[in-house]
């Protein structure tokens, strides 16, 4: 079976407000280096595990999906904060190489973007590890309780993970997020509804908001798909 394309999709033309004509003024040199990286860690890490990485493209610009055999590790744009340094932290932390390939976790999580972005389902099963510290991973579950079409302030989440003087950490947790939309910290906003914060790109946080909103407007509560 031929695996869904987003670059296919006739996606958000219904969102006249949310343009989608963004100048990647430095997407080659960005991909560039992101692909340097995959394959010096190939070539360095010798009888290592081997990580599979690919490029899913979408609306808002290629994602890298990196993932093991069973699960998910990483979804990034390539072009966002820290995308780099995330990928070398990966690397340590499993102990692996990472190579372009396919694996059931990449093709799933592409089958699901798909339909995200189509407005069809905001539904994600594939499984997913997240690398990170204890308190990361605390945040990053509650960042996956946020009802898709709702947001969440820096503040609010710090009080559930029982930090409420922790909003700075929070935000640097919700920066380090690897793997997005899945785990979506573009829900989280500021305590005054200012929309900040978000590492690939305010714009990107915008539209992936409004996305959802007009989703879930549209949706029918018995056919809905939850998160």
């Amino acid at each position: 079976m031929d695996r869904p394309r987003l670059a296919d999709t006739s996606v958000m033309t219904d969102h006249p407000s949310i343009g989608l004509g963004v100048e990647y003024g430095s997407s080659a040199g960005a991909r560039e280096a992101v692909t340097r990286v995959i394959e010096d860690s190939l070539a360095g890490r010798k009888g290592c595990g081997i990580l599979k990485s690919a490029w899913i493209e979408t609306p808002l610009g290629p994602l890298l999906a990196v993932a093991e055999p069973n699960s998910l590790h990483l979804l990034k744009f390539f072009d966002g904060k820290g995308v780099l340094k995330q990928l070398k932290r990966l690397q340590e932390w499993t102990q692996s190489s990472i190579e372009f390939g396919r694996s059931a976790p990449i093709d799933s999580i592409e089958k699901e973007l798909c339909d995200y972005f189509s407005g069809r389902s905001v539904e994600f099963k594939t499984p997913i590890a997240c690398c990170g510290s204890v308190f990361a991973q605390k945040v990053w579950d509650e960042l996956k309780a946020i009802p898709p079409g709702t947001t969440r302030s820096y503040s609010e989440i710090a009080q559930d993970v029982k930090q409420p003087s922790g909003t700075r950490a929070v935000g640097r947790a919700n920066g380090a997020n690897p793997i997005v939309i899945v785990v979506p910290c573009h829900r989280v906003i500021g305590s005054d509804g200012s929309i900040t914060g978000y590492g690939g790109g305010v714009w990107r946080k915008r539209w992936l908001l409004e996305h959802e909103r007009q989703m879930m407007a549209r949706l029918k509560p018995e056919t809905m798909d939850m998160t």
